[in-house]
């Protein structure tokens, strides 16, 4: 079950991006951040089997940068409103 976590975090904070992006909802645009930020610690404390150490390192900081954008870019939007 912890197997598709790797997979379905991501697609639905993606989801939840293009949804916050479509009506312009900075709050959902964070809470997409935030599921990608906890996707990367997802993958970084328990890694991908099937894949290298390097390999998983680089997805956790791959999420985590995206979130981190995401969510500093919906903070800064919801400061300016």
């Amino acid at each position: 079950m912890a197997d598709y976590l790797y997979f379905l975090a991501p697609a639905f904070a993606f989801c939840l991006f293009v949804v916050a992006r479509q009506y312009k909802d900075y709050t959902l645009g964070f809470l997409s951040g935030v599921v990608f930020f906890v996707a990367g610690l997802s993958v970084f404390i328990t890694p991908m089997p099937t894949l290298d150490e390097l390999v998983n390192i680089s997805l956790a900081i791959t999420y985590w940068a995206v979130g981190a954008y995401i969510i500093f870019r919906a903070a800064i939007e919801l400061i300016g409103d």
